[in-house]
């Protein structure tokens, strides 16, 4: 009677020792797992802050994806506009997808009745907007010279279009009093368009307007010292600082064209800013002064800046007339019509009922010697 339940313990005993060395194993691969695990998720952690940093290079599979490592830097393309037969104007009107070199033939007027001689003909929309694309970038992101031997209310200046080191532009005070100045040739009509503006009970302040290439060269390491303060290194922190402040020599404020005009009821530069009735006024009625509003919305894919319903352009009577009737931004117009000297005092600015916009005609043309 011994003998069985001594060979009946032994059985069990082996038994029980054969599960717990499985157990012992399991745990076992699944401790190595779980170290293998954290491993993985600590490298990675460790990437993560190195690439906010600006250290670590990016993976092989993102490089051509991350847009804040592409130099934000500034440049200019132009585009040739043939004068030769259909077949071969169409032909180089492809070409110029490549060399963009932006055409100096004078227009005839412009009205909504005729076509502009001098467009390349037989374009798409698909094909200026590709066009206007290749104006605010180039193929291996390098900054180039901007045209400014062009119609001076047409110079090109974006992130990869830069305005010379030496260029220069004649400024007068916007008011008395204020240290708000603009390029003299449009500071008439700046003052008209804010007045006229004014009349209708509206509050305007200029926020922002012609800027030296000293005044943007302090602007743009304030805004990289500030950055680096909170660990990044000098290249990552010029990078993010382009995203919010232009790099010296590729913003608008440079030429003394541009204005940056809010609402008094709101002074800040955000998007909210459309919503007011300075804001709705002055996008209604701007193009009747030469003005644009540079940085529309929807369009940040062709002007290579997000939507700014504050930031206005002074392109001429004639460029903003044809950019407000087609429903063009600045890219696409010289896309479409070149950097072109375009006549102004003709006359045809067809005024709204009420807008107080008068032609200034022949007097802007004498005081700028056109």
């Amino acid at each position: 009677m011994v003998f069985p339940k001594t060979r009946y313990d032994y059985h069990m005993k082996e038994k029980k020792f054969r599960r717990r060395k499985r157990l012992i194993k399991n745990r076992k691969v699944e401790m190595i797992f779980h170290g293998i695990l954290l491993v993985l998720l600590a490298g990675a952690a460790i990437y993560g802050v190195l690439r906010w940093r600006g250290i670590a290079p990016p993976l092989p599979f993102e490089a051509h994806g991350d847009r804040e490592e592409a130099a934000p830097s500034p440049g200019v393309h132009e585009l040739v506009a043939p004068e030769k037969d259909a077949d071969e104007e169409t032909e180089s009107a492809e070409e110029g997808l490549e060399t963009m070199s932006i055409t100096a033939d004078v227009h005839e007027p412009y009205s909504s009745q005729e076509t502009v001689q001098g467009a390349i003909p037989d374009l798409t929309d698909s094909e200026i907007e590709e066009m206007a694309q290749k104006l605010m970038s180039t193929e291996d992101g390098s900054v180039v010279t901007t045209d400014v031997d062009c119609d001076w209310r047409l110079i090109l200046v974006n992130p990869t279009h830069r305005l010379p080191e030496d260029f220069t532009v004649e400024t007068a005070l916007l008011e008395k009093g204020s240290d708000a100045r603009f390029d003299v040739r449009a500071v008439e009509a700046l003052r008209e368009m804010i007045g006229d503006c004014e009349k209708e009970g509206l509050s305007v302040v200029v926020r922002g307007s012609y800027r030296t290439m000293e005044q943007q060269k302090e602007l743009f390491e304030a805004k990289t010292e500030e950055l680096m303060k909170s660990g990044m290194s000098r290249s990552r922190a010029e990078k993010e600082a382009a995203t919010v402040v232009a790099y010296p020599g590729t913003s608008e404020h440079q030429l003394g064209l541009a204005a940056d005009i809010v609402s008094g009821e709101n002074l800040d530069l955000e998007e909210n800013q459309e919503n007011t009735p300075t804001q709705k006024w002055l996008m209604k009625n701007c193009w009747k002064y030469g003005f644009i509003l540079r940085y529309p919305t929807s369009m940040s894919h062709m002007t290579g800046i997000i939507y700014e319903p504050w930031h206005y352009r002074y392109v001429g009577d004639v460029a903003a007339q044809m950019m407000h009737e087609e429903n063009l931004c600045f890219e696409e117009f010289l896309a479409k019509y070149g950097n072109t000297v375009l006549p102004e005092g003709t006359g045809f600015v067809a005024a709204e009922e009420g807008s107080g916009r008068s032609d200034r005609g022949s007097s802007e043309e004498e005081e700028d010697g056109e």
